[in-house]
C-alpha cells in the first residue's frame, strides 16, 4: 500500500481515495484525545481547523503539552494562522501541515507555473465551489466608479419634511479630479489576465489538482479552508488579489434595488468571502464598495445560511462594514463620491434591517440618504430615497411613513425627471397610493409609467418594467379586476424568458415570479394554469435544493395550500399550510405579513372539517390573520373586508345583515366535476361576482380594442360557463351583470345615442358578424331582446321574464347570452369607425 498527495499516480495501481475527515468523525477524535475539553470548545476546534487530519492531530499534541485554552489557541490562530499551524507534532509526519502544503505548492508551480497564482485568488474567494468559467469576465481597465457617483444634472427638491435624524457632515460643491489607476489596480489586472488565459488556466487547474490542493468537478473549482487559509498568509501584499477577486463580480448587467443583481447568487458565498477579507485587510476599494451593497441585499433575501462566510457576517454587517470604510474615505480625501458610494450601501442596509423586521432602523439609513440627496441637490438620489421608503412602507404597513413619503414623491413630480427617473417616481406613487387604499389614483399614476414605458422603452431597465406591471398586477387585483392582475404577471413571465435576454433571473426570483401567476390564476378561477404554475416552482425548488424547511419552500406551501382548499382536497391544503405556518413562526416578527393569507386559508378548512375545538381554534386564526391584515392596510380596504366577512360567517353573523354581494363573495359556489391537471378528482371553486368581473373586464377589453380578435374563454372558462348555467342555474343573475356591464360600457362611448333601439327582434346577426357558433332563430331573437334591455336605461336589467320563462333551456339562455357579447362588440366597431370618420 502506498499513501500519496497525487492523485493517479500510476495508473497500474486502484485508488482508494480518502477525503477530509466530516465532522462527525473531527468530533469523534478530539474528545477521544481531549475529553476535558467543553464540547462546545471541541466543536470550536474542530470548525477553525475545517476539519483537518494533520491539523487537528498537531493541535493535539499542543494542547497536551502545553495546556491552552481553546480561546487562546483560536485567538492565536486568527491573528497568525501560519505560526499557529506550525505548532504541535503529529506522529509520523516531519513536516507540519504548513510545511506539507508548501511543499504541495511547490511542487505544483514546477509544472505550471501560476498555479500559485490561481491557487491564491482561490484562497481569497473562499471555500464555496466556483465555477472556473467566473475568471472569463472581462478584465478592469481603469478604477471602477460607485454606482451613486455618476455626475447629473441638479435641481432644488423640497425641503426635507419626514424624519428627524442626525445631518451629515457638510460636502464640497465640487467633484474631485479624475482617479488614475494606481499600482494596485495594475497588479490586479495583470492577475485576471493571466487567469483568464484559458491554457494557462487548464495547466494550473491539473498541477492543483493533481496535488490535492483543489478539488476540480464538472468545471467547479473547491479549495479546502485551511489550505486557503496558508495560501492568503503567503501573499506578500493581498490588495491585488483581493481587487482582483472583488471585480470578478462587478455587475455586467442592470440591478436595482427592485432586483438586486441576481446574477450574484451562484456565487454569492465567494463574492461574501473576498469582500470581507477586503475589509479585513483595509482595502475597500471602489469595486469593494460596490460589491458590498450587492452582498448586502441578496444575502437579505437569501440569508445567511445560504452562503456564509468563515467570519459569519450578516447582510447588515456586511453593509455597515461598507459604510463605515466609505464615511473614512470622504473624511480622508474630502472626495463626496465616497459619500455617495455609502448612499447605495446605505440602501442596502435599509433593506437588510427590513427584511429583518428591524423597521425604524430601515427608516433612519434611508433618510440619512434623504439629508444627503437634498444638501447635494442630486434628484436620483432622492427618487432612490422616495423608491426604497415606500417598499419598506408597504412592507410592514407603515401608512404614516407612507404620507411623509407620498409628500417627498409629490415634490419630485414636479421637477424635470429623465425617463427612467420619471417612472421610478410614478411607480413609486402608484404604490404610496395603492397602501392609502387610493387604488384609482394609483391605477392613474401605473398608466402615466404605462405611457413612459411605450415611448422610452429601450431606455427603461427591464428590472423597472417588471416593478411597474407588478404593481399594476396588485392594483389591478385590490380594484377586483383579476383578469388584468394574471395578464400583468403572465407579461412579467415573458420578460424574465431566457429567450427574451433581458435580464438575468436568479432560481430563487423564478420560483417567486410562478408562485404569483399562481395565486394571481387561482384568484382569476384558472385552478389548472395556477396549479401548473405551481408545479413548475415546485421543479426548480427541487433543482436547486431548497430544503423543506426554507422559506422558499413554505411560500409555496402556503399558495399550494390555497388552491387545494378551492379544490375541496382540505387534508392535504391542511398539510400544507401548517408547514408554511410553522417556517413563518421561526421569526414571527419579519415574517407576519406572510402569516395573513395561511392561516386564513387553514382557519377555513379547520372550520369546514373540524370539531368544535377546532372551529373555535379556526376563529381564533381569523381574527390573527385579520389583525396582520389591519395593521398593513386601511379598515376599508379589500384584503381587510376580505377577513371581515370570513370572520362575521365563523362567528355567525347573520346574512341578513350583509349586501348579496357580501353573501356571494363568502359563499362562493363549488361544484363537482373539474380539476387540477395531474390532481385527483375534486371541487373547483366558482365565485360569482368575480366571475361577473372578470366578464367586465373581458367587455372592456372588446370595447377598447374593437378590431383585435377575442374570444369569450379569454374571460370565462369552459367549466365556469358549465358551472354557472347548468349546474348551478344561476345564468339569468349572470346575464343581468353582463347587461348592466353592456349599458355602463357602451354609455360612456362616444357616440352612444346614434344607436337605435329598440333594435327589432327581426334583426339578422348572421350578416354582420363572423363566428363559427350554430344558433336558432329562437335564440338569435332572445339575444337582441337582452340587448335592447341594456340600451334602455330605464330598463330593469334584473328582469329578465320578457326574454325567457322557466320551461326555457340553460342551453338557450348561454347561447343568447353569447350572441349578445358578439352584438356588443359589432357596435363597438362599428361606433369606432364613425368616430374616427
Amino acid at each position: 500500500m502506498i499513501t500519496t498527495n497525487v492523485k493517479n499516480l500510476d495508473s497500474g495501481y486502484s485508488e482508494l481515495e480518502l477525503g477530509a475527515w466530516d465532522r462527525d468523525e473531527s468530533a469523534q477524535f478530539l474528545q477521544t484525545h481531549l475529553p476535558d475539553l467543553a464540547t462546545e470548545d471541541r466543536d470550536r476546534l474542530r470548525h477553525e481547523l475545517s476539519d483537518h487530519p494533520l491539523a487537528l492531530n498537531q493541535a493535539v499534541d499542543y494542547f497536551t503539552v502545553v495546556g491552552c485554552t481553546a480561546s487562546d489557541y483560536i485567538t492565536r490562530l486568527r491573528e497568525a494562522p501560519i505560526e499557529t499551524l506550525r505548532l504541535g507534532e503529529a506522529a509520523g509526519h516531519e513536516a507540519n501541515v504548513v510545511e506539507a502544503i508548501r511543499i504541495n505548492v511547490e511542487a505544483a508551480q514546477s509544472v505550471a507555473s501560476d498555479s500559485s497564482t490561481l491557487l491564491r485568488m482561490l484562497a481569497f474567494l473562499g471555500p464555496s465551489p466556483i465555477d472556473e468559467s467566473v475568471f472569463d469576465a472581462a478584465v478592469i481597465i481603469g478604477p471602477v466608479q460607485p454606482a451613486g457617483a455618476q455626475d447629473h444634472d441638479h435641481a432644488e427638491p423640497r425641503k426635507r419634511r419626514w424624519f428627524s435624524r442626525r445631518r451629515t457632515d457638510a460636502v464640497p460643491s465640487e467633484p474631485p479630479v479624475q482617479d488614475t489607476e494606481d499600482p494596485v489596480q495594475t497588479a490586479a489586472n495583470d492577475l485576471r489576465a493571466t487567469l483568464r488565459d484559458k491554457a494557462i488556466r487548464s495547466r494550473a487547474i491539473e498541477a492543483l489538482a493533481r496535488l490535492s490542493l483543489v478539488s476540480a468537478h464538472s468545471g467547479r473549482l473547491t479549495i479546502h479552508p485551511l489550505i486557503a487559509r496558508v495560501a492568503r498568509a503567503g501573499a506578500p501584499d493581498p490588495r491585488p488579489w483581493i481587487e482582483a477577486g472583488v471585480g470578478l463580480f462587478l455587475p455586467s448587467q442592470d440591478w436595482s434595488l427592485y432586483q438586486p443583481a441576481p446574477f450574484l447568487d451562484p456565487y454569492l458565498g465567494s463574492a461574501a468571502h473576498v469582500t470581507a477579507e477586503a475589509y479585513d485587510h483595509g482595502s475597500a476599494s471602489p469595486a469593494a464598495l460596490l460589491v458590498t451593497s450587492i452582498v448586502a441585499q441578496r444575502l437579505a433575501l437569501v440569508g445567511p445560511d445560504e452562503s456564509a462566510t468563515h467570519q459569519g457576517w450578516t447582510a447588515a454587517d456586511f453593509a455597515s462594514h461598507g459604510i463605515s470604510a466609505a464615511e473614512d474615505l470622504w473624511r480622508s480625501s474630502s472626495d463626496w463620491r465616497w459619500l455617495l458610494a455609502a448612499t447605495q450601501i446605505r440602501f442596502s442596509l435599509a433593506h437588510a434591517y427590513s427584511v429583518a423586521g428591524r423597521v425604524d432602523d430601515a427608516f433612519a439609513a434611508i433618510e440619512e440618504n434623504l439629508v444627503l440627496g437634498q444638501r447635494l441637490a442630486r434628484p436620483q438620489l432622492l427618487v432612490e430615497v422616495a423608491a426604497a421608503a415606500e417598499t419598506v412602507a408597504s412592507t410592514h404597513g407603515q401608512r404614516d411613513k407612507a404620507e411623509s413619503v407620498l409628500r417627498l414623491v409629490e415634490g419630485l413630480m414636479q421637477i424635470e425627471l429623465d425617463p427612467t427617473s420619471r417612472m421610478t417616481v410614478l411607480v413609486t406613487h402608484a404604490g404610496l397610493l395603492r397602501m392609502l387604499n387610493r387604488p384609482r389614483e394609483a391605477a392613474t399614476s401605473i398608466e402615466s409609467a404605462r405611457d413612459i414605458l411605450e415611448r422610452h422603452g429601450n431606455a427603461i431597465m427591464p428590472v423597472l418594467a417588471v416593478k411597474m406591471y407588478r404593481t399594476a398586477s396588485i392594483l389591478s387585483r385590490d380594484l377586483e379586476n383579476v383578469l388584468e392582475a394574471l395578464r400583468c404577471e403572465r407579461i412579467i413571465s415573458e420578460i424574465y424568458e431566457p429567450e427574451n435576454g433581458s435580464m438575468h433571473v436568479s432560481p430563487l426570483d423564478r420560483i417567486q415570479q410562478y408562485e404569483r401567476v399562481a395565486d394571481a390564476a387561482i384568484c382569476a378561477n384558472r385552478m389548472e394554469f395556477a396549479w401548473d404554475q405551481l408545479t413548475q416552482a415546485a421543479a426548480v425548488i427541487s433543482e436547486h435544493g431548497f430544503a423543506r424547511e426554507s422559506v422558499v419552500y413554505a411560500d409555496l406551501a402556503a399558495i399550494r395550500g390555497r388552491i387545494l382548499v378551492h379544490m375541496g382536497r382540505h387534508g392535504e391544503a391542511r398539510e400544507d399550510l401548517e408547514h408554511a405556518l410553522h417556517v413563518f413562526g421561526r421569526d414571527p416578527k419579519s415574517f407576519r405579513p406572510r402569516r395573513a393569507a395561511p392561516l386564513l386559508h387553514l382557519a377555513q378548512v379547520l372550520f369546514e372539517t373540524g370539531d368544535e375545538k377546532e372551529k373555535a381554534r379556526a376563529v381564533e386564526m381569523a381574527e390573527e390573520a385579520y389583525q396582520i391584515d389591519c395593521e398593513i392596510f386601511p379598515p376599508d380596504h379589500k384584503e381587510v373586508r376580505d377577513d371581515r366577512l370570513v370572520l362575521n360567517a365563523m362567528k355567525g353573523v347573520p346574512l341578513d345583515d350583509m349586501s348579496l354581494e357580501d353573501v356571494y363573495s363568502l359563499a362562493g359556489f363549488t361544484a363537482e366535476g373539474g380539476a387540477a391537471s395531474g390532481t385527483q378528482n375534486g371541487r373547483t371553486w366558482t365565485e360569482p361576482n368575480q366571475l361577473c368581473r372578470n366578464i367586465h373586464y373581458g367587455l372592456t377589453r372588446i370595447g377598447e380594442r374593437p378590431d383585435e380578435p377575442w374570444s369569450v374563454f379569454d374571460f370565462i372558462s369552459d367549466h365556469e360557463l358549465t358551472t354557472v348555467f347548468f349546474t348551478l342555474g344561476i345564468g339569468p343573475y349572470v346575464t343581468s351583470s353582463t347587461l348592466q356591464s353592456i349599458r355602463e360600457l357602451l354609455s360612456a362611448r362616444p357616440g352612444f345615442d346614434r344607436i337605435q333601439h329598440p333594435i327589432p327582434k327581426s334583426f339578422d346577426l348572421q350578416g354582420i358578424i363572423d363566428t363559427d357558433v350554430t344558433y336558432t332563430r329562437d335564440e338569435q331573437e332572445a339575444a337582441v331582446a337582452l340587448l335592447n334591455i341594456a340600451l334602455d336605461r330605464d330598463a330593469d336589467v334584473e328582469d329578465l321574464t320578457s326574454v325567457f320563462d322557466d320551461s326555457d333551456s340553460p342551453g338557450k339562455l348561454v347561447k343568447a347570452w353569447f350572441l349578445t357579447i358578439v352584438f356588443y362588440s359589432w357596435i363597438c366597431s362599428t361606433l369606432t369607425r364613425l368616430t374616427r370618420s
